[in-house]
């Protein structure tokens, strides 16, 4: 496996892994979780991030094959990594660890001195992954999905 920068080719893989994330995690309905994947990875909208210098998405790819993906911003010397999103049959396998500690090295290449992340509540997967990748939550707040608030857990480390 190897990370690399995601290109505009990736798109449909990266949507795909998103869905298919969304609908094995059942935080949400599935109508939701393909509301919400249409909605925050319209293909322009993800397009224009993985071609801006300010937005991070790198993908994990096995044998040119993308499995894995992260979405991350920089803010000052905060990194945040959005989403970080491995194909469900892939979990467990060492993907996610080594996709976000790459990600946190690039974002550590721009500046950042903390890397924050964020997860549904609900979702003690994504919970448990973060922690034991050396995260504690800092906060909790509330995104808005399909027009609903979901409470959010925000975790935190160091570069």
């Amino acid at each position: 496996m190897h990370v690399r920068p995601a290109t505009l080719t990736d798109i449909p893989a990266l949507r795909r892994i998103a869905r298919e994330s969304w609908e094995r995690d059942e935080a949400l309905t599935r109508e939701t979780a393909t509301e919400t994947v249409e909605e925050w990875y319209d293909e322009s909208k993800l397009g224009a991030d993985v071609e801006s210098g300010d937005m991070l998405v790198l993908v994990a790819a096995m044998r040119d094959a993308v499995i894995g993906f992260s979405h991350a911003v920089v803010h000052g010397d905060t990194g945040t990594v959005l989403r970080l999103y491995v194909e469900p049959d892939r979990r467990r396998t060492g993907v996610g660890s080594q996709l976000l500690e790459a990600t946190c090295e690039e974002l550590a290449a721009r500046g950042v001195e903390r890397v924050q992340a964020m997860t549904l509540a609900a979702n003690e997967p994504g919970a448990t992954f973060y922690r034991a990748n050396g995260f504690e939550r800092a906060s909790r707040g509330e995104t808005i999905i399909g027009g609903e608030p979901y409470p959010e857990d925000v975790y935190a480390r160091p570069v």
